[in-house]
């Protein structure tokens, strides 16, 4: 039996790096059984915030650190260590990270890179947590026999350029670019239609009405303040009636709690803006929707901008952003230009409202032409890297 440890500091519903682990999880299983091997697959994490095994999964083994370490820097440090010691220990055949870790067989890189991050913020660097998460990262990009990651899933053009200008010792013979990854859910373009008049019915959605739509497990580094503000301007400039604006997620209802008063304040009340909270439904949500509002302070990919494309919509998004790209060869997205500015993203969010039904005619057309299960499943792919590489595993 082979045996293979998914790594994660916290796990839990719909986050996006979550989001990947489970797919490539489900993509293990699902490869190991057509191919009859025997695998045993593990979740590895600081906490397991469900409560419950992922269907995916054979165990979860959880790894709480002491009490009285209480800053998230130094947990992450505590659990490197603790990953350390079971590569020494031979408890696993394979492991797979998804937070920066040593000692990794693979690591899946889903967020930018924090050396080049602080090279704007020197003083930040000099911080515990600046010095520790850079000491973290570059564990991961050292060469193989120096602790680092034997593959690297990097998933933009952008962000493996830069890990390999910020660590020179590391190769590209380590790095595999990987394409973004779609549930089969958003593979489907046949039940659009429906799921829109379902949707919009089950929110008292007027045929007439605008729908915008947020998706994010973290409202402050997702910009959710940002858009309620640019959101709130628009309506005031009388730019946007008569319209929705679905914010779907967030890490607690105390945090939901105080973007409302946040939504109060910039002159939206609740009919205007709806609050989910998580969601399992998103492919139904995204159909009701009109325009994707994502002016994020962070993010490495974006895999809420394909989703959304996939279902017919725009996006108006910062340029942080990895996977605009997709949106730029779509035409069906507005970028919002760094550093940002508010008067420069009004702007673009007038723009996006103006030019609509072109953007939105773009979107539906790309995502019936060119997002297929060929060139959105990554999980598949490092499924079968992951399992080729079990198969000849030896400590």
């Amino acid at each position: 039996m082979k045996k293979i440890a998914l790594i994660i500091f916290d796990y839990f519903d719909y986050g996006g790096i979550q989001k990947d682990l489970d797919a490539l999880g489900g993509s293990l299983r699902k490869l190991a059984e057509a191919r009859c091997m025997d695998v045993e697959l593990t979740l590895l994490c600081m906490h397991n915030r469900t409560n419950a095994v992922p269907q995916w999964c054979d165990r979860v083994e959880t790894l709480p650190p002491p009490w009285y370490i209480l800053s998230n820097c130094r947990r992450a440090r505590w659990f490197d260590r603790k990953v350390t010691q079971l590569r020494q220990e031979k408890c696993f055949d394979l492991l797979v990270g998804f937070n920066r870790i040593g000692n990794l067989d693979f690591y899946f890189a889903g967020d930018d890179c924090v050396k080049a991050r602080y090279e704007k913020r020197p003083l930040a660097s000099l911080t515990a947590r600046g010095r520790i998460f850079m000491e973290l990262e570059r564990r991961v990009f050292s060469p193989p026999e120096q602790g680092g990651a034997g593959k690297i899933f990097t998933i933009t053009r952008n962000q493996q350029q830069e890990f390999l200008r910020c660590y020179p010792g590391c190769s590209t013979e380590q790095m595999v670019m990987m394409p973004p990854n779609l549930s089969p859910a958003f593979l489907d373009h046949s039940n659009r239609d429906e799921l829109r008049r379902t949707t919009r019915k089950t929110f008292n959605i007027a045929d007439g009405e605008t729908v915008l739509i947020q998706i994010a497990a973290a409202f402050h580094t997702k910009g959710v303040d940002r858009s309620l503000q640019l959101i709130g301007k628009a309506k005031s400039d009388d730019i946007l009636k008569d319209f929705k604006f679905l914010v779907v997620g967030g890490s607690s209802q105390r945090i939901i709690n105080a973007m409302k008063a946040r939504a109060a304040g910039a002159g939206l009340t609740e009919d205007e803006v709806i609050f989910t909270g998580p969601r399992q439904d998103v492919r139904a949500l995204l159909c009701a929707a009109d325009l994707m509002v994502h002016p994020a302070r962070a993010e490495a990919t974006g895999g809420v901008l394909v989703e959304a494309l996939s279902s017919g919509v725009p996006a108006l998004s910062s340029s942080v952003c990895g996977y605009n790209c997709f949106l730029e060869e779509a035409k069906a997205g507005i970028f919002i230009p760094e550093p940002f500015d508010a008067d420069e993203a009004q702007e673009c969010l007038v723009s996006a409202l103006r030019r609509l039904p072109e953007l939105k005619s773009a979107a539906a057309d790309y995502a019936g032409r060119c997002i297929t299960p060929e060139k959105f499943q990554r999980s598949l792919l490092e499924a079968e890297m992951i399992l080729a590489a079990a198969e000849t595993a030896t400590f």
